[in-house]
């Protein structure tokens, strides 16, 4: 299992750094709690974070052709895993055979985390103005119900704000000591074997226009407004993984910097500010566009049950630049570590594709819908505006081999005609919370447990997707409503 994250920590940690850590990401963690990583630290040469008020919504990025998706979700979290097996020898034989392993879970209370997210450039969180017809959705659009061994403990989220990478929040279901206690009196032998989030949120979508023209006129500002400065800090999976030994540590920045240099001198460039921000993506993105290919598979994992998926299957992206190919979350993690890595502020966004399936999302059914993209800010200071431009490298990539001319319009980049059919996730494969603990590949959700995190547990998780209840839709207004920048401001 894997303690990780940027903040909320549980208690006290040892967040000194690792002895010459081994930077090779490990297929399995090792089965024990780590410590908890530092907290983020700026790279050299980043801008502050603006003091300025919130900024308008730039005139860069428009939308056009809305649609409601409510988004659900179903997190399983079971102690019985078929991959903890126990040998039994048969005395009339002398034969041995291997049997499920069931250890129950021992934990006195525990915290469920996952992520939730306001606004991106395609979609807003819709909340509430009145109570939906089966009860209320909740004061940022989140609504859930947590269960341990199928008892209600908690439906009140609450959701944490602490200037996470890229804007995201934290929706917490809590389970505590007394909950705990209420559910082994009800439960056979006191026996608790699984741990159960269903939630669902209504999201509005948006296709996606860029004025791509005007963007390029956008200089570098002094300082990025604080959802942007958030996310040039270190990001689990994206400048860090996890080692050998089942500790975190960062990657090797400096492949990432010699990419970089090399780029940039291809393109006659020797500093990544010495061009507009949008240009620089732009050129940025045409170098992963043509240096990086689609592996095969789909960069998910099935679970052994094959309900749902168990994770992320990702690599450090300096391995997908050296190996050339990566799975289309390699691909995307290598876009936004370049970008970072020069400076320009960018998130990974993951979301789910209502056009690529119907039904539960799982990928041993063959229905990967869940899908991911780059978003980068662009932001002018003069009118304290701002815009999130997207950036569909793997979408690119299926268009062509090779990128297309620089003074072309490219159709994924900044524009998108098919981002209204999708629900943005998350902009994280694991919570960004201190002490919160993952096992295995990274899979969105993460707990607390207390006093201790089982060694080992197999979760899954399904998505579907359905329509916004049409009475509930009318009333129901944007949690955090982009506010677009005057046309006079600036001038």
């Amino acid at each position: 299992m894997l303690a990780c994250g940027l903040a909320c920590s549980a208690g006290a940690q040892d967040t000194s750094p690792p002895k010459q850590p081994d930077t090779k990401p490990a297929d399995q963690p090792a089965a024990r709690q780590p410590r908890a990583p530092r907290a983020p630290v700026a790279k050299p040469g980043d801008v502050k974070a603006s003091k300025k008020p919130a900024p308008f919504w730039g005139p860069w990025v428009t939308r056009e052709d809305e649609r409601e998706i409510m988004v659900q979700a179903r997190l399983n979290v079971r102690s019985d895993s078929p991959k903890q097996k126990d040998t039994f020898r048969d005395p009339v034989s002398g034969k041995s055979v291997q049997m499920s392993k069931v250890v129950p879970f021992t934990f006195d209370a525990v915290s469920v985390v996952w992520p939730c997210i306001l606004n991106t450039a395609n979609a807003d969180l819709l909340g509430e103005t009145k109570p939906w017809p089966e009860g209320d959705i909740g004061e940022v659009g989140y609504k859930g119900r947590l269960t341990v061994a199928d008892q209600l403990v908690d439906d009140e989220p609450n959701i944490v704000e602490n200037n996470y990478q890229g804007g995201t929040r934290i929706g917490s279901w809590q389970a505590p000591k007394e909950a705990i206690e209420r559910v082994r009196a009800v439960t056979p032998g006191g026996l608790i074997r699984e741990v159960t989030l269903t939630l669902e949120y209504p999201m509005r979508c948006y296709k996606v226009k860029f004025d791509e023209e005007s963007a390029m006129k956008v200089d570098w500002p002094k300082e990025w407004p604080a959802d942007a400065a958030s996310t040039l800090t270190p990001q689990m999976w994206i400048e860090k993984g996890v080692t050998e030994a089942g500790t975190t540590a960062d990657y090797d920045r400096e492949k990432i910097q010699d990419i970089l240099k090399k780029y940039l001198k291809e393109e006659g460039l020797e500093d990544a500010k010495s061009v507009p921000p949008a240009r620089l993506a732009k050129i940025l993105t045409s170098k992963v566009w043509r240096d990086v290919a689609p592996t095969a598979g789909s960069g998910i994992k099935d679970t052994s049950r094959k309900a749902g998926f168990e994770g992320f299957e990702l690599r450090a992206p300096f391995v997908t630049f050296s190996d050339r190919k990566g799975s289309p979350y390699d691909m995307v993690v290598a876009l936004v570590a370049l970008m970072r890595e020069a400076g320009l502020p960018t998130r990974l966004v993951i979301g789910v594709d209502t056009g690529a399936g119907s039904g539960p999302f799982s990928a041993s059914q063959g229905k990967s819908t869940l899908r991911a993209w780059a978003e980068f800010a662009l932001y002018d200071e003069a009118s304290n505006a701002m815009c999130w431009v997207p950036i569909d490298i793997l979408k690119l990539r299926a268009t062509s081999n090779k990128p297309q001319k620089m003074t072309a319009k490219w159709r994924y980049f900044g524009d998108n005609d098919e981002f209204n059919q999708v629900a943005p996730v998350a902009f994280h494969f694991v919570p960004p919370a201190d002490g919160v603990v993952t096992y295995g590949t990274p899979e969105l959700w993460g707990w607390m447990v207390f006093p201790k995190a089982p060694e080992a547990a197999e979760a899954s998780v399904v998505f579907s997707t359905g329509g916004v209840p049409k009475k509930a839709s009318r009333d129901l207004k944007e949690v955090q409503p982009l506010k677009p920048a005057p046309a006079d401001r600036g001038k």
